[in-house]
């Protein structure tokens, strides 16, 4: 019987953005709950913390190939994924639209807000 009432212990969990905000709090609590967890971060560096027990990889989610590769080696490190949290996500301090002046200006670009999107 699992020690928490999410009922995850040993389970192997992959957070996307868990180094930093919220993530990092996701998993920081998934490993109190005595879970196995991998990190996917663009700012981390690969290999296990020492002090964490985390599995930490440098993976660009928006580069589908990346994603699947670090898959891979948490299967090849870890064993079969169990749960995916899905928590990496920009925020582009923009407005969509500025309506303030006498004609609506566009502030957010295609580009800027393709990237956003892929990502959240």
């Amino acid at each position: 019987m699992s020690n928490t009432w999410l009922g995850i212990e040993d389970k192997i969990v992959i957070v996307t953005g868990g180094n930093s905000g919220i993530g990092k709090h996701i998993v920081q609590g998934l490993r109190a709950a005595n879970a196995q967890v991998a990190c996917f971060d663009i700012s981390v560096e690969d290999g296990i913390d020492p002090e964490t027990g985390v599995l930490n990889l440098k993976v660009d989610v928006t580069d589908p190939e990346a994603v699947e590769a670090a898959v891979a080696r948490v299967c090849s490190e870890l064993g079969e994924v169990n749960t995916l949290v899905n928590n990496a996500g920009v925020n582009l301090p923009r407005l969509l639209v500025d309506v303030r002046g006498e004609a609506p200006q566009y502030e957010l670009d295609t580009k800027s807000f393709d990237f956003m999107f892929n990502i959240n």
